[in-house]
């Protein structure tokens, strides 16, 4: 009896203990969650990777692709033919023909007179040689190139220009037979002779006109080139005679002047366009 009674005692408390557990668990809240995780922001995550994982793909350079076409590209292509502005500018600067128009090369001797190409054809004078008649002496100068010959010229009026004349160095004797009459020529080497009264003639080797025996005594000589025997200048001639001077020279040649202070040029002037 004794037995059965503190089973029933331990049943009943064991009973309430259970009511009294149940209403506690009934009656309690969760707790609120007030504070982020300390490991986010007192322990910084160091697995984390700092790039992208394929950091190939973004290093690598770009596949090449085609350029695009930009607006000077899309403008079509000048064309070829110049503008008429720049034809007419063209055409406004060939050079003249000199055998046409008188083209200026430089000074005469007289360091002043304006020297013109020698391939003018002038049509007060003509230029006579053993081939024929020619009109400028440039072109009878050059028809007797590799033969040498004589010259002459012969004036129909004013001539009135200093004109260039380039004689051949080709070891043949050329010789130019011109009277003073307003005329000038430019030789590129060799002697004038001044025979004191206005005529002149044009010697291409100094041998030739001192072989001409004391007729020449007295007279004078321009000298045009260092190319020649003789220093450019203007010389007095005096016959010796038996080739008493230095090379075999009949004459001694004393130099009076220089060519700017002797030579003189056009003494009336250019005239040819009067």
């Amino acid at each position: 009896m004794r037995t059965k009674r503190l089973f029933l005692l331990t049943a009943a408390l064991l009973t309430a203990l259970v009511l009294t557990v149940l209403t506690a668990c009934s009656n309690r809240e969760d707790p609120v969650d007030t504070e982020a995780p300390t490991v986010a922001t007192t322990e910084p995550v160091t697995d984390a990777p700092t790039e992208p994982e394929e950091t190939q793909a973004a290093t690598d350079a770009p596949e090449e692709t085609e350029a695009p076409v930009t607006e000077s590209e899309t403008e079509p292509a000048e064309s070829t033919e110049p503008a008429a502005s720049e034809t007419v500018a063209e055409e406004e600067t060939e050079e003249p023909d000199p055998c046409l128009v008188p083209v200026a090369v430089g000074k005469s001797f007289d360091g002043k007179t304006t020297c013109y190409d020698g391939r003018l054809w002038h049509e007060y004078e003509t230029f006579t040689t053993a081939l024929g008649v020619y009109e400028s002496i440039q072109d009878a100068v050059d028809g007797l190139e590799g033969m040498g010959g004589n010259i002459s010229v012969t004036s129909y009026g004013d001539v009135g220009l200093c004109l260039s004349v380039n004689i051949p160095k080709d070891g043949n004797f050329y010789r130019v037979y011109y009277n003073y009459n307003n005329c000038d020529f430019v030789f590129n080497y060799g002697y004038t002779f001044d025979d004191g009264s206005g005529g002149y003639a044009y010697y291409s080797d100094l041998a030739v006109l001192d072989a001409i025996e004391e007729e020449l005594d007295g007279c004078y000589i321009y000298c045009w080139s260092d190319y020649d025997e003789l220093e450019p200048g203007y010389y007095l001639m005096t016959w010796v005679g038996d080739g008493q001077v230095g090379l075999d020279r009949n004459y001694m040649y004393e130099k009076v002047g220089e060519l700017e202070d002797t030579w003189p040029g056009l003494p009336f002037g250019e005239t040819y366009w009067d």
